[in-house]
C-alpha cells in the first residue's frame, strides 16, 4: 500500500532503516488505477417522451378523481370519494363550467380539471411547463406561445402528431398517447368533464377513439420544445422565427 507523504520528498527514515520509495507531492494529480471495468458513473437520463409517457400511465390508475374545474389536487380516496359525492349529491350538470372548487371543501382537497392535469403530467415528467388555460393555449400566437409557455405549434394535422402532444379543442385540451393511420384510431389521456353515464367525470384513459373525429374537433396541436426532434424540420423552422422574432423585439427595445 502507498502513503502520500506531500512535501517530505522520495528519502524517509522508517523504522530505523533507511528506505527509499517514490512518493508523490500533494500536487500531484490522481491516477486512475484500471481493473477491468467500465467507469461508474450517474445512468443517463431516460428520453423526455418516455418519462412522459411512464408519468401518464401512472396517473391513468387515479380514476377516482373526479372532474372539477379550477382543481389541481390529487387527494388521498376518502378526499376524492367525499368530492365525488358533492357533485352527485348538488346534482351538477355533466359538462358543466361551474367552479366547483369553489363550491365545495372536499373539491378543494381533491379534483382536477383538464388544463390542470395536463400541466401536472409534464411538471411530473420534469417538463417545464408554465400554467396556462385551454383558452390560453389556444389564443396565443407562436412566437409568444415557445417564449412564455415552451410550446411548438404543430398545426392540425393528426398525421404529424406524436405521443405526448397536446390536442386542443374548444374549451378542452387533451394529451396524445398514440395514433394508429392504419386503424384509424387515436389514445390519449385527459380530464373528462363527464357525462350522463359518468357525471362526476375525472382522469381516463380513452382507447381507440376514431380518428376523424377527433381531427374535426382538433384546433391545435401542441410539442413542447424538449419532444422536437432534429427531423422535425417545419418544427425547427417554427422556433426558430420564433427565436428571431424575439430577438428583433429586443434589439428594438434597446434602441
Amino acid at each position: 500500500m502507498a502513503f502520500e507523504l506531500g512535501a517530505f520528498g522520495s528519502n524517509l527514515i522508517f523504522g530505523g532503516r533507511y528506505v527509499r520509495t517514490d512518493i508523490l507531492p500533494t500536487t500531484s494529480p490522481f491516477l486512475a488505477m484500471n481493473v477491468g471495468f467500465g467507469v461508474v458513473g450517474p445512468k443517463a437520463p431516460r428520453p423526455a417522451r418516455e418519462r412522459l409517457m411512464e408519468v401518464a400511465h401512472k396517473l391513468s390508475r387515479q380514476t377516482g378523481v373526479p372532474y372539477v374545474f379550477g382543481g389541481h389536487q390529487i387527494g388521498s380516496s376518502r378526499d376524492c370519494q367525499e368530492c365525488s359525492d358533492c357533485i352527485r349529491k348538488n346534482r351538477y350538470p355533466a359538462n358543466s363550467t361551474m367552479v366547483r372548487f369553489e363550491s365545495c371543501s372536499a373539491c378543494q382537497r381533491c379534483g382536477v380539471d383538464c388544463s390542470n392535469f395536463v400541466n401536472r403530467l409534464f411538471a411530473e415528467a420534469g417538463f417545464k411547463y408554465r400554467f396556462a388555460t385551454t383558452r390560453t393555449l389556444n389564443g396565443t400566437e407562436d412566437d409568444s406561445l415557445q417564449e412564455q409557455y415552451g410550446f411548438v405549434n404543430v398545426g392540425t394535422d393528426l398525421r404529424d402528431a406524436r405521443p405526448g402532444d397536446l390536442l386542443l379543442k374548444k374549451g378542452h385540451v387533451v394529451m396524445l398517447i398514440d395514433v394508429d393511420l392504419t386503424l384509424r384510431t387515436v389514445d390519449y389521456i385527459h380530464a373528462s368533464r363527464g357525462s350522463k353515464r359518468t357525471p362526476v367525470g375525472g382522469i381516463e384513459l380513452r382507447r381507440g377513439m376514431d380518428l376523424e373525429k377527433m381531427q374535426r374537433e382538433t384546433l391545435r396541436i401542441l410539442r413542447h420544445r424538449d419532444l422536437v426532434l432534429p427531423e422535425d424540420s417545419n418544427i425547427t423552422l417554427s422556433a426558430a422565427k420564433a427565436i428571431w422574432a424575439g430577438m428583433r423585439r429586443l434589439m428594438a427595445s434597446n434602441h
